[in-house]
């Protein structure tokens, strides 16, 4: 293994990054309907995907058939250790197919370069890309000196409970990273991998 002293550590990992195996896994992962409230399979699915790939990897149950899928990839201890976080659940579920391609839970891709389906965008590409990114360094022989940390977390779309909307389907806005970071997931630093048209934005405006 190398040490973050080499000069060519980036260029090395870039060059194993499998563009097929991430339209795979982003393909894979769109294909499991996840809407709010029904995230088990989606996180069981996570879970395995970050197992393979060599991630220490657990499920936490946040409620009936629900998961958070948490894996850490194990530095050599020395440095400090990065979360990328991001969400299981989408908008909509299987029932809204109807609506059109993109909100089918069946990852499509049209003309090698667009992926379509429920979730693509927001945002289990950002999940199969932090997996992928991963492999490369492996890949590439690379071993960081602190622990990479990837929180798949239920129940981030904008839904709570409130009067008659009641039920799994509403427990939204934040509580699968709220129960993660209070039961073990934690890191020093935190990249959501949002969809913000590939712009940097070093703040999160957080809920309460």
């Amino acid at each position: 293994m190398s040490n973050k002293t080499d000069p060519n550590l980036v260029t090395r990992a870039i060059e194993q990054i499998d563009r097929d195996r991430l339209v795979d896994l982003v393909v894979q992962l769109v294909n499991v309907p996840s809407p709010t409230g029904s995230e088990g399979d989606m996180g069981r699915a996570l879970h395995e995907v970050l197992r393979a790939a060599n991630f220490r990897s657990t499920l936490q149950p946040i409620g009936d058939q629900r998961y958070n899928a948490v894996g850490i990839l194990e530095g050599a201890g020395k440095g400090k250790s990065l979360m990328f976080n991001g969400h299981l659940d989408t908008s909509f579920g299987p029932e809204q197919a109807s609506r059109g391609i993109g909100y089918r839970c069946e990852g499509t891709v049209v003309d090698d370069e667009w992926i379509y389906g429920m979730g693509s965008f927001n945002m289990k590409s950002a999940l199969a890309t932090y997996v992928t990114a991963c492999e490369a360094i492996q890949a590439a022989g690379i071993r960081l000196a602190g622990d990479v940390v990837i929180a798949g977390v239920c129940g981030e779309i904008e839904k709570a409970p409130v009067n008659d909307f009641d039920g799994p389907g509403f427990q939204g806005y934040g509580v699968g990273t709220k129960y993660a970071i209070t039961h073990g997931a934690v890191a020093d630093y935190c990249i959501l991998g949002e969809p913000t048209n590939m712009m940097l934005i070093p703040r999160h405006c957080g809920t309460t």
